[in-house]
C-alpha cells in the first residue's frame, strides 16, 4: 500500500527522529572545540583582520589568533600607522612594521620600528611661544583588509614630546587602564651645513614603538558605530603602500592682527663673513593683539 504523508506529519517525523538522535549522540552537535587545531588555523587563516579581533576576547581561540596576528604582522599584512602633529600646522605620518615580540606573564608585548627612514624630514620647533609637538594618533593599518570598522584612533590621550634638550634617546609614555605605550626617540639639531627654516629647530628620529596586543585589539564603541551608519559619517583609512612616510606643511595666512615671529637665518657677504639678518615673513596663527 502507498502512503502519501502531508508536509506537516513529514516534519513531525523528521523533528522525532532529530530528538532521538541528540538523546543516542549526546555530542553530536558542531562545535569549534571539537575541531583538531591544525583545521582552527587554516580556518583563522582566512578570517579579516576585523573579525579576529572579535575572536580574540573568546579564551578557548585565544592563543590561535594571537599566533596568526602575529603571523600577519610578520608578513607586512598588518602595521600601525603614528600620526605627529605641532600647532595644527607640521604634521607627519609614520608607518611601522613589527620587530620583536616578548611574552610577559602570557601577554605578547609587541615592538615595532620604521619602515622608512625619516632622517632629516621630520622637524619640529622648540619655542616659548609654541606648544610641544606630540603623538596624537596610533591606528592599525592593512594590505588588503578594510579596517573601517575598527577604532580610528587607539590613543586614549596623545603622548607629548620633550624637544628641548638634543643629542639624546627620550621615551614617552601613558598609562592606560590595562597597559602602558610607550615611543623611543632621538632628538638631535640641525647640522651646522645645514640651513635652518626657523630658530630652534630639532631633527626627530622615532625608533621603536611598543605596546600589548590586548591594547591593539580593542573594539568600536556603540556610539561609533551608530555614527558610521549615519551617510557619509564612515570613516575611509589609507591601506598599507609603498608611501610610509608623509609630511604636510600649512603656512600662516597673512592676515591683519597676528603677531609676527622673529627668524633669524645665517648670510654671508663677499668676505664670507657671517652675518645674521631677521626675517618677520613668519606668522604665528591664532595670536591676536589687543
Amino acid at each position: 500500500m502507498n502512503f502519501f504523508l502531508s508536509t506537516k506529519s513529514m516534519r513531525k517525523l523528521q523533528n522525532k527522529n532529530l530528538c532521538k538522535s541528540s538523546r543516542q549522540f549526546p555530542n553530536s552537535v558542531f562545535s569549534f572545540n571539537n575541531l583538531p587545531n591544525e583545521i582552527l588555523c587554516r580556518i583563522l587563516s582566512h578570517v579579516l583582520i576585523a573579525d579576529l579581533l572579535l575572536l580574540y576576547t573568546i579564551p578557548s581561540l585565544n592563543m590561535m589568533v594571537v599566533n596568526e596576528l602575529i603571523s600577519r604582522f610578520k608578513k607586512c599584512q598588518l602595521g600601525i600607522r603614528l600620526y605627529f602633529d605641532q600647532e595644527a600646522r607640521w604634521r607627519y605620518t609614520l608607518d611601522m612594521k613589527l620587530q620583536l615580540v616578548k611574552y610577559n606573564r602570557n601577554t605578547p608585548r609587541l615592538y615595532f620600528i620604521p619602515m622608512a627612514s625619516t632622517r632629516n624630514e621630520m622637524r619640529f620647533y622648540t619655542s616659548k611661544i609654541l606648544r610641544r609637538p606630540f603623538l596624537y594618533k596610533v591606528c592599525l593599518i592593512s594590505t588588503y583588509d578594510d579596517l573601517s570598522t575598527l577604532p580610528e584612533n587607539l590613543l586614549n590621550k596623545s603622548l607629548p614630546l620633550t624637544i628641548k634638550q638634543s643629542n639624546k634617546r627620550l621615551y614617552s609614555s601613558t598609562t592606560t587602564t590595562t597597559t602602558t605605550v610607550a615611543l623611543g626617540y632621538g632628538v638631535s639639531e640641525t647640522p651646522y651645513q645645514v640651513t635652518k627654516s626657523r630658530p630652534g629647530e630639532r631633527w626627530i628620529q622615532p625608533c621603536v614603538f611598543e605596546c600589548d596586543l590586548d591594547w591593539l585589539c580593542q573594539t568600536k564603541s556603540t556610539l561609533d558605530k551608530w555614527f558610521d551608519l549615519l551617510p557619509h559619517c564612515k570613516p575611509t583609512r589609507r591601506k598599507m603602500t609603498d608611501l610610509h612616510f608623509t609630511r604636510t606643511e600649512k603656512l600662516p595666512s597673512e592676515s591683519p592682527g597676528q603677531v609676527a615671529e622673529i627668524g633669524i637665518y645665517s648670510s654671508y657677504d663677499d668676505q664670507t663673513i657671517p652675518r645674521y639678518k631677521t626675517d618677520t615673513s613668519i606668522l604665528i596663527p591664532n595670536l591676536i593683539v589687543r
